[in-house]
This record gives C-alpha cells, structure tokens and sequence, in this order.
C-alpha cells in the first residue's frame, strides 16, 4: 500500500467537522409570533419570510364569524433560511412587523393569515387573545400538541419523517420559536391547529362566553382557571406538563368541573424551558429537570380519575358514530331517543364522532361514572362518552375522541348534550336562534 494514499483520509479525519449550511425557506410566505399567548392591547411581533420580497396579512378571530379584523398589503420581508436542527433551536429571523392586538377584541384563537398576492398559497399563524378572567368557561389551545407533530426545521417528536423510528429514536427537544407547519390551514379536518375550529364555531354561534387560554398558560399561571366553572379540553390534548396535571387537579379539587372533547388526552409528560419544549419517549430523564419522562399513565397520573377516560390503540385513524347506551339520562333527554341510537354519525373532522384516536372508560374511571354512549369503530375500537360527578361538587363530562368536537354543528343530540352540561355546571344561557348546523356532512372548510 502507498501511503501517500492515505493522507486524504487522514486530513479529513483531523479537520473540525463542517458546520450543515442552512437552506432556504421553499414556502412561498411562511411565518411565527413570539409567544403564543397574548393580552389585547399588545403588540403581535411577527417573524415572516417572503419568497417574492413582500407579502400581505391580515387577522381574524377562529370561529363562526372570520372577516377580517386588520390588515396591511406590500409588507416588505426578505426570503429567509432554515437554519441546521431548526426544529430544536428555533428558526431565529428578525421580527418583520408589529401587529397591535385591540383592547376591544374578544378573547379567543386568532390567526394571522400570511400571503402572497402572486400565489394562491396562504400560511395561518395562529395565536391565543386571552383576556381578563371572568367568563364561566375557559377554553385551552393545545399548542405543545401542534408543535410536538410539526416537522418544521427537519424534527419533531416523531422525527418529522415516515417511517416513523422506534420511540426510543424520537427527537427530545423542540422549539417552540418556528413556523408551525402542523397548525397552518384553514380546514377543521385533522388533529392540531385548525382542528380545533369546530369548539369556537359552536360557542360563538350560540353566544356562550368563554376565555381562551394556551397550555402555556395552565403551565405557567396558577391562575390561569381563576373565575372559571368549566373547563374546555377540546380536539387532541395530548402533551401536558406536571404543573398542568398539578393545576386541572386542583380545578377539580376546589369544584370546578370539566367538558373534554379530547382524544388521546393527558397521554405525554413534557416539560417547558424558554422556548424549549422537551419529551422523553425513551422514558429517560429530562435534561430540562432532572425528571424522569414517559407516559403520564406510566409516572403515577392516568387519566381517567381525573377525566374518566383513557386513550386506547384500537380504533386508530377510523371513524363511526356512537351509540347511545343511556337514553333516560338527564344529558340525553331528548323526545324519541331511544337505546341503540346513534349519535354523531357525521362530522367536519373526516367522519363520524368517534374518530381519529380515542379514549374508553374501564379500571380507575370513578364509580358511579355513567357510560352514555360507546363509538362503534371496527375492533373494538370505539370511544366512550362518560359522566360522572365530583366529591367537590363539580362534574366531568368526557366525549373520549379527537374528531367529536367537530359534530358539535351536525348534530343536535350532542349540541344539547353539551348546552345542558354548561347550563348546569357553568351557568350560561345558550341560545338556540343562533345556532345554524351545518345541513352537509361534507360541508367545505370555514375559511
């Protein structure tokens, strides 16, 4: 052997490794906000890029009514890059523009719709308007959810690639400061973001007040259910935080009462540093904490004593009604339902109510829980719709399914279903000469 031949191998062997050089942004408008949960009266900082050097925005409340609230066109912005293991570190792109969030808009989940006039294309960036505490209900955005299924910067809990890897080779952290790719469309089919449309139609349209918080805020504020009777958990809540357990535990504890409208609920342990969220599927220790991670069922905090459900495998990514089991129940009188009914047999979110992933009821579900109706997804695969009261005098009423909320407007049963549990444990007065359901099942997206 010569070796001479050798000595490229050798220099490459002992030079510093090359740091990946960063990619354009491909999108042709792309964007985020720094934080994702704002008070009206501040200002929106919104970190854009452009493909074509300009772009326009506008805002909007998600929900029944979504014209526009501000605008602005020619904003100009530059294209801008995906830095290496942008999803860990955040995008990091200079703020473009400042949005000013009026003092008179309502609480609720909003979006900033970016685009570009020379593109049908359109990228929603969407943020929660929290508002001061008062309003019986308190509806949460579950962002840890969005971010933990955005592939945005190359990862994300599930690697952002198909096949999927084993657990144990999922990413751990990712960053919370990046375009959310997972939550950015306007239609109400699907499981993060705009999913969670149909809950905000359904209230506004019968005039229920609520307050809306992100996760982030039952992470970071005690006080974030101050003044609430009924806590919404709606669509896919599936990442929480120990401080998010510690605060839904002590809502229940002092008589508070909760709606979830959730699949695969309470499911990740994930702990919050800056703008860093981080989950340990390897059930490692947290590097955030020193904390070990894993499932919360796993961690001493299964579900369904607080919520009565919990996520099963079986019916994965299938959709079919439910049948009601409790016809007499005071939640299910309605004239002429009978045992064997079916309810919500169509929806906006790919099908039937019980849908997507789901939760049952079984061993910890709290005695005396009533089972009102089961999904009758192939396999056994269906979710179950419990009640069931609290020692402190509150309730919980849990639809185990993350395609039920999106029934709300096609179904009756499950819209009266639900105004009698607010009536009851929140106090509203909905009104039903608001509410328009929605005649089509295939009806088109909202926006």
């Amino acid at each position: 052997m010569r070796f001479p031949a050798l000595l490229p191998l050798l220099l490459a062997l002992l030079s510093p490794a090359r740091a990946e050089p960063p990619k354009r942004e491909a999108a042709v408008v792309a964007g985020y906000v720094d934080g994702v949960s704002h008070d009206p009266g501040e200002a929106l900082a919104l970190r854009a890029h452009a493909l074509h050097g300009a772009f326009a925005w506008d805002v909007f409340r998600v929900g029944a009514d979504e014209r526009p609230l501000a605008l602005q066109a020619d904003v100009p912005a530059e294209p801008r890059f995906i830095p290496p293991e942008g999803f860990r570190t955040g995008a990091g792109w200079p703020v473009t523009c400042t949005i000013p969030l009026s003092r008179d808009w309502p609480s609720g989940l909003y979006a900033v719709k970016l685009a570009d006039p020379r593109a049908r294309s359109a990228f929603y960036v969407p943020f929660v308007l929290r508002g001061p505490p008062g309003p019986p209900v308190v509806v949460m955005a579950n962002t840890f959810t969005w971010q933990a299924y955005n592939p945005w910067g190359g990862g994300s809990f599930y690697k952002g690639e198909e096949p999927r890897e084993p657990e144990a080779g999922f990413e751990t952290l990712v960053s919370l400061a990046r375009p959310d790719l997972a939550a950015s469309t306007d239609s109400p089919k699907g499981h993060t973001g705009y999913a969670e449309k149909p809950i905000h139609r359904f209230l506004q349209a019968r005039r229920i007040p609520y307050r809306q918080i992100a996760d982030q805020d039952l992470h970071g504020d005690p006080a974030a259910l101050a003044a609430c009777k009924a806590f919404v958990i709606t669509t896919h809540a599936e990442y929480w935080s120990r401080e998010m357990v510690d605060r839904l535990e002590a809502f229940l504890a002092a008589g508070g009462s909760v709606l979830n409208l959730s699949g695969n609920v309470l499911w990740w342990k994930v702990t919050l540093r800056g703008d860093q969220l981080e989950c340990r599927k390897d059930r490692g220790l947290h590097a955030q904490t020193g904390e070990r991670g894993g499932l919360w069922k796993e961690l001493g905090v299964p579900s369904r004593p607080l919520l009565g459900v919990q996520s099963d495998p079986r019916g994965l990514h299938t959709y079919a009604p439910f049948r009601v089991l409790a016809p007499g129940h005071w939640l299910l009188a309605r004239r002429g339902l009978t045992r064997g009914a079916l309810l919500a047999a169509h929806g906006e979110n790919r099908g039937g109510g019980s849908g997507g992933e789901t939760d049952k009821a079984g061993p910890g579900t709290p005695p005396g829980a009533v089972l009102l109706a089961h999904g009758l997804n192939p396999g056994d695969g269906g979710g179950d719709i419990v009640f069931f009261e609290t020692p402190a005098g509150g309730a919980v009423l849990s639809a185990g399914s993350i395609s039920v909320a999106g029934c709300l407007e096609t179904d009756a049963t499950l819209a009266d279903m639900v105004d009698r549990f607010l009536v009851r444990y929140a106090g509203v007065t909905p009104r039903p000469s608001a509410y328009r359901p929605i005649r089509s099942p295939d009806a088109a997206p909202f926006h």
